[in-house]
């Protein structure tokens, strides 16, 4: 397996997966619109986000989409892990950790001292998160009309 950055041919293919990607990681609570999903991707990316892919054998395995991001409080620059997935068939073999370790490589090269991401109540990569030393920060909480 090799984690790198993608050909513009295979961000296309994970676009087209990052809806399920988005929806499998909101605990399968939000489906937004490919389109909209695609804004939001080209946003990132514009801003000097990138991906970073692990393929073997001309198949993708997983992702992670990464970047810098203004602290809205502070106006401080962090490194943001925007999205990891790993392809159903693939998990349980480390690389969601391969992936995350490379994106931290990426992030400490960028010069980033601070990173973050989010995660839904629940999620099951928490754990790997936890184990790679990032520690919760903030919870965000609702309330819904029955």
């Amino acid at each position: 397996m090799e984690i790198r950055k993608p050909t513009e041919k295979e961000v296309e293919s994970i676009l087209k997966l990052s809806v399920q990607s988005v929806y499998e990681g909101t605990l399968n609570r939000s489906k937004p619109e490919e389109r909209k999903l695609r804004e939001m991707v080209e946003s990132i990316r514009s801003n000097g986000g990138e991906y970073l892919v692990a393929v073997e054998h001309e198949e993708i395995m997983g992702w992670v989409l990464l970047g810098g991001k203004r602290d809205e409080m502070t106006e401080q620059e962090i490194g943001f892990i925007y999205e990891l997935y790993v392809q159903e068939n693939n998990r349980g073999k480390g690389m969601g950790r391969q992936l995350m370790m490379a994106a931290m490589k990426e992030l400490r090269k960028q010069q980033f001292k601070e990173f973050r991401l989010t995660a839904y109540h629940g999620n099951p990569a928490i754990g790997l998160y936890e184990s790679l030393g990032f520690q919760p920060r903030n919870i965000s909480m609702e309330w819904k009309q029955s």
